[in-house]
């Protein structure tokens, strides 16, 4: 199972970078939204299928279509618009889900519907904004020494945050995953998670708290705000993976997907890094580009 993990990261990991640096400049960054709106989709449908197995019937192409839109506007749309445009995405999505269910019959609840359509569009559509929201953050107007021409100092300003937010998410993953394995012997809660640990937990923590700090240093933003912003995103990043737990408890499965082998599906590998990134934007905007 590790080989298939390192083989899937190995593969996936350079095609990210390729997708951030050179697919968010090409075309307006079509291809870097292209990117994106291809996991919110292929996470949509992994969710949506859950919840039609579970006599759930959410409003699939609404769903769709209402987190694209979300991409779009992040994007594409002048900052100062942008609060006014997203909340009439969700208000149209909430009118939509509830005007699709007028006249229709049967044993399932519009209420759940509704709310299963408007989850998925929030947890998955509106979460994954931040990954465009993060990408279009430049660490130059606060650290004069990546002002340079040259392509690492550009790739370093733009795609800095992104890179410390998913350094810390994901090799918290792996180091809670290695000290779970090899040291856990407390559950930390064995009715969602049998196998997260106390122990696996305390790992992924400093974990990210280390590795946010080497990234930063990579990066060239100050270690200590790399540091404090790994220690966030180890304490939040996990708590998304063990709410994700409860899901898929309700749901009784294991994973949500195959999209990534030896990981899961789209919902699976981007559980934790889904929760923090708006919490590391928030770091960024209060703290480092304030």
């Amino acid at each position: 199972m590790f080989r298939v993990r390192f083989l899937t990261a190995l593969v996936g990991v350079p095609m990210m970078l390729l997708v951030i640096s050179w697919g968010a400049q090409a075309l307006r960054g079509l291809p870097f939204v292209a990117a994106v709106a291809f996991l919110v989709v292929v996470g949509l449908k992994e969710l949506y299928g859950n919840m039609w197995r579970k006599q759930i019937r959410p409003v699939c192409e609404l769903g769709y279509a209402a987190s694209v839109a979300l991409l779009l506007v992040v994007w594409y749309v002048r900052p100062s618009w942008q609060g006014q445009a997203i909340g009439f995405i969700l208000a149209a999505t909430v009118a939509g889900a509830l005007v699709a269910h007028l006249g229709v019959k049967g044993e399932t609840s519009p209420a759940q519907n509704v709310g299963g359509t408007v989850l998925g569009v929030i947890w998955v559509g509106l979460l994954f904004t931040y990954f465009l929201r993060l990408r279009q953050l430049d660490l130059a107007h606060v650290y004069p020494w990546l002002r340079g021409d040259d392509a690492w100092s550009f790739f370093r300003r733009h795609c800095g945050p992104l890179i410390v937010t998913f350094a810390a998410a994901w090799l918290s993953d792996t180091m809670a995953f290695a000290v779970g394995k090899t040291l856990g012997k407390h559950k930390l809660c064995p009715y969602l998670s049998p196998g997260k640990t106390i122990e696996g937990t305390i790992g992924g923590f400093l974990g990210a708290t280390i590795f946010g700090a080497l990234a930063a240093a990579l990066m060239a933003i100050p270690v200590v705000h790399g540091a404090a912003l790994g220690a966030i995103i180890g304490v939040i990043g996990q708590l998304g993976g063990l709410s994700q737990s409860a899901i898929k408890r309700d749901f009784q499965i294991k994973d949500f997907g195959t999209l990534f082998p030896g990981h899961g599906g789209v919902m699976d590998r981007f559980d934790g890094i889904l929760f923090a990134m708006p919490a590391a934007f928030l770091y960024f905007k209060l703290f480092i580009l304030m």
